[in-house]
């Protein structure tokens, strides 16, 4: 059967291929502040956080006095820092930012690098620390897993029928994973750092994919402009990477 995963992987060495750097001045502190709240809100709570002008260049931000107001929903995904949540908004200031969706921190470590990771990006929205818990709106991106997209799931009913389609879906999946990493690398010098099947959704149509979206970006990294020329391995990738990672 066709392994998503693998392409994931092998997308991964490729843009790590030649992006070896370290990051000066960075000190992470080894006392992790555990939230009051480790189950994250409850259902239904409301809550205020303050909208964020951020800074694209310098991947930083500032907070403003502008209120956002909105009510938690359910949980819609878990990541490794901390649980994602939908929102109703509450006031006009949280229903101007778009779709966006609530982040809940599971400690003090973490959420200032996925900021400033969002700003870069210019999907940082809203930030807010509320009786000792770190708390993110962030641009909602539509969309599914992989596995769960319904050409994938009718042709992997049947996968040694249907193997020549299901090599070209996953292709597909690949090529548009690596032209959303390469387009980050290209205008925001970020490499993701993270790329695997629960970080990237996926939309199709008439049973072709029509977008990937990369999304959790707390194990991103800045990379100088001269490292940018590792896109220019992509090409040569793309080209001949498939053949070798799909097996049944």
């Amino acid at each position: 059967m066709v392994q998503f995963s693998s392409l994931l992987i092998a997308t991964t060495a490729c843009l790590f291929a030649e992006a070896a750097y370290s990051t000066p001045g960075l000190v992470m502190s080894s006392r992790r502040h555990r939230p009051t709240r480790p189950y994250g809100p409850d259902l239904g709570e409301e809550l205020t956080l303050w909208e964020t002008y951020n800074n694209m260049d310098e991947g930083t931000f500032n907070t403003s006095e502008r209120a956002i107001t909105f009510r938690v929903l359910k949980r819609i995904a878990v990541g490794s820092i901390g649980r994602v949540y939908g929102i109703d908004c509450r006031n006009i200031a949280c229903n101007e930012l778009g779709p966006v969706v609530l982040k809940h921190y599971y400690s003090n470590i973490g959420p200032d690098i996925e900021r400033n990771n969002l700003a870069r990006i210019g999907e940082l929205k809203a930030v807010g620390s509320i009786d000792g818990d770190e708390y993110t709106l962030m641009t909602q991106w539509n969309g599914v897993y992989f596995t769960e997209l319904p050409t994938y799931l009718r042709l992997s009913q049947s996968p040694q029928e249907n193997f020549d389609a299901l090599v070209d879906f996953v292709n597909s999946a690949f090529l548009m994973t690596a032209r959303d990493a390469e387009e980050h690398l290209i205008n925001h010098h970020i490499l993701h750092g993270d790329i695997n099947e629960y970080n990237i959704l996926f939309q199709e149509s008439e049973g072709k994919i029509i977008s990937a979206k990369l999304v959790d970006w707390e194990d991103s990294r800045i990379i100088s402009t001269r490292k940018v020329y590792l896109t220019l391995l992509f090409p040569y990738f793309l080209e001949r990477t498939p053949s070798y990672i799909l097996y049944s």
